[in-house]
């Protein structure tokens, strides 16, 4: 299937979308349809308020738990430690997020 959609000056963009008349297939069970690229722009360690990435749950269904329903592994997901100037690729999927900087910086 294609999806046209017009612009405001009169050209058009083709997407492909896909069909499923089960409903069976989301997102999530797809290849990766885009990364997202975050660089460090400072040094990453336990204290600073390094980010979570959990693994696996770019193909989870069903809601994402509360913080306090997280399982600890979950919230020790981070990647840390990390130097400045890395570049975290990541499946915009999965489920992320901060940490609370508890250093002096």
């Amino acid at each position: 299937d294609r999806i046209e959609v017009k612009d405001s000056e009169g050209g058009a963009k083709t997407f492909f979308s896909f069909k499923d008349p089960r409903g069976w297939i989301t997102n999530k069970d797809l290849p990766c349809f885009y990364v997202a690229c975050n660089f460090n722009m400072v040094d990453f360690s336990a204290l600073n308020g390094p980010i979570r990435q959990v693994p696996g749950t770019q193909h989870k269904r069903g809601k994402v738990p509360t913080l306090d329903d997280e399982p600890e592994w979950m919230k020790l997901s981070t990647l840390c430690p990390l130097p400045a100037g890395s570049v975290i690729i990541r499946d915009v999927r999965a489920w992320h997020g901060g940490t609370p900087n508890l250093s002096d910086e």
